[in-house]
């Protein structure tokens, strides 16, 4: 073996060894503090117990994210288990609640912790998942949306509302809630096509 992947070999393995030993004292802080139902599953299959027999199960899949458990919060846990990294099984509401622990546990402020997710976000990177999320075609969003294309949540009072009726169910009601009278201004962000506008004025 060529002795630069000798030296690559043995650094991962040091980082590696010091990595999962920040976890551990992170699992002993959980444990002092009470515990919690959570097992945490290594890449190499060894399990972590946090103190109590365990609702909720977080598979790691990709050893490169080890080093952000050492320090989690809650957006880079969500976006391992959204970008397939992480695997979770328990109830949501378990799931939740265990991910809320562990980051307190963490012990750094949640101003801090905050600044240092948001702190990876670049005009380029905003950019680009933009481009991702949006560039795709009104043809896509006409598969799953209302006539009006809004893009939140609808109002289904009963459940059997058809999407079109809960959207304008929706928009009613934040229009109502906000007290809108003529004169008045509204700044919609983010909510599709400008539905809302068109429909509050």
């Amino acid at each position: 073996m060529p002795h630069h992947n000798l030296l690559s070999h043995a650094t991962n393995r040091i980082v590696g060894k010091a990595v999962g030993q920040r976890i551990q004292r992170l699992a002993e802080r959980v444990r002092a503090q009470g515990g919690q139902p959570l097992d945490l599953i290594f890449p190499d299959g060894s399990r972590l117990n946090f103190g109590q027999d365990p609702r909720v199960v977080m598979a790691i899949r990709d050893p490169a994210l080890l080093p952000t458990l050492t320090h989690p919060t809650l957006g880079t846990l969500g976006e391992a288990f959204v970008d397939g990294r992480l695997d979770i099984e328990g109830d949501i509401m378990a799931v939740i609640a265990s991910a809320e622990r562990l980051v307190a546990a963490d012990g750094s402020p949640p101003t801090n912790r905050i600044a240092a997710l948001t702190a990876r976000h670049t005009p380029k990177q905003d950019q680009e998942d933009i481009a991702y999320h949006y560039d795709i075609g009104n043809e896509f969003y006409r598969l799953w949306l209302d006539a009006r294309m809004v893009y939140s949540c609808a109002y289904f009072q009963t459940g059997e509302e058809s999407i079109d009726a809960a959207q304008e169910a929706k928009l009613d009601y934040i229009c109502r809630k906000l007290r809108l009278r003529p004169g008045k201004r509204l700044l919609d962000i983010g909510c599709g096509w400008g539905g809302l506008i068109l429909y509050a004025a």
